[in-house]
């Protein structure tokens, strides 16, 4: 009798009704174990979804700023944008050529972005764009403008 591969396990082709309830019960707890570690992925990325994020802040006479830091291969850094609508803003990476920025719902992997805001606030998520091995340092400039009509 010819073995018939079946997800990755061989069976015969006739199975008693025994092997048959054995093999759904196999199918079923293999359903169940990826189910549970697709909830406990999405959980723990949601959870390092909600991370605090540095506030970004202009002062009353400036409306640029320069953000600096460094970054390791696995990580990003996070920060908070608040902005009122219809203001001009522009996000450019000025220093650091393996360093990119997201901005949640707006934009992935940019080196720079200008957009006209809503009133709420942004995640800017910085982090390399190809891994190195060493940590990657980076200049980021923020620039709000006068609201748009």
């Amino acid at each position: 009798m010819a073995p018939i591969i079946f997800t990755r396990t061989i069976c015969p082709r006739r199975l008693s009704q025994a092997d048959e309830w054995r093999s759904m019960r196999n199918k079923m707890t293999c359903t169940l174990v990826f189910a549970l570690a697709s909830i406990a992925g999405h959980y723990l990325d949601s959870s390092r979804a909600e991370e605090t994020c540095i506030p970004i802040q202009f002062s009353d006479t400036r409306n640029t700023i320069v953000i600096s830091g460094s970054v390791l291969p696995e990580e990003t850094r996070c920060y908070r944008l608040d902005t009122v609508e219809g203001e001009k803003v522009t996000v450019k990476v000025v220093q650091g050529k393996n360093i990119v920025f997201s901005i949640e719902d707006l934009a992935d992997a940019h080196d720079a972005l200008t957009f006209t805001a809503q009133n709420m606030s942004y995640r800017v998520v910085v982090g390399q764009l190809l891994r190195s091995k060493q940590p990657q340092a980076f200049q980021i400039s923020i620039a709000k403008g006068k609201r748009q009509p």
